[in-house]
């Protein structure tokens, strides 16, 4: 977490959940712990403004160029090998236009992949998600058709760029047709040994019917 341009690590207890950490008093042993990054993160943490961030990553905005979206793994060892991981994945499938543009080369230390740098997108609304869904269907259809499953689509990975193209992101789940999941990936995400297309196609249904998706188109 990013308070006051300092980076930080909650915890808490109970069940995982989505909270608005801008009220904690209602969080069951809400605690930030102070993060010392390496010289080259931290540098370009001190140069950058929060845009978002998840439970193995968060994202950056510095400068206005190409490439302008920083995203760094959190420091432990599973959100970096999930982070290179990632980038892995939407350079191999950067071709098919279905995910966000990402810069050749990834951020590294001497530990190795720490992060990339990808495209500036933009939230996109469950309405106009609603609205385009043929498209987000097209989307998924192409990253099939290039022997890929997604792993984990939900509305929030679909953004859109400045002209309004909706992309895929965090492909950290991703992985090849037929291939077997890593074993250190989440147990509740996936039930299945093998990727399949299934695994898109269900994860969709229960979002549409999540969000009453299903009785609007």
């Amino acid at each position: 977490m990013d308070v006051d341009g300092n980076p930080f690590k909650a915890s808490w207890t109970g069940r995982l959940s989505t909270f608005d950490f801008t009220d904690i008093s209602h969080i069951s042993g809400f605690e930030l712990h102070p993060l010392t990054l390496d010289v080259r993160i931290s540098s370009l943490w001190n140069t950058s403004e929060l845009l978002g961030y998840g439970t193995h990553a968060c994202a950056r905005l510095k400068g206005a160029d190409a490439h302008p979206v920083f995203k760094f793994a959190h420091p432990d060892e599973v959100s970096r090998r999930w982070v290179a991981r990632e980038f892995k994945m939407m350079q191999d499938l950067s071709k098919t236009k279905a995910v966000a543009r990402v810069a050749d080369e990834p951020l590294t230390d001497e530990r190795g992949i720490f992060g990339f740098r990808l495209q500036r997108l933009y939230r996109v609304e469950l309405r106009e998600l609603q609205e385009r869904f043929e498209e987000v269907e097209d989307l998924l259809e192409t990253l099939h058709q290039a022997g890929y499953c997604h792993g984990d689509c939900s509305p929030s990975n679909i953004m859109k760029d400045v002209e309004g193209t909706l992309v895929l992101i965090d492909l950290a789940f991703a992985g090849r047709l037929g291939e077997g999941i890593p074993k250190d990936f989440p147990k509740y995400m996936f039930s299945e040994d093998v990727y399949t297309a299934e695994i898109d196609h269900r994860r969709v249904v229960e979002w549409r019917k999540l969000g009453g998706m299903d009785k609007v188109i």
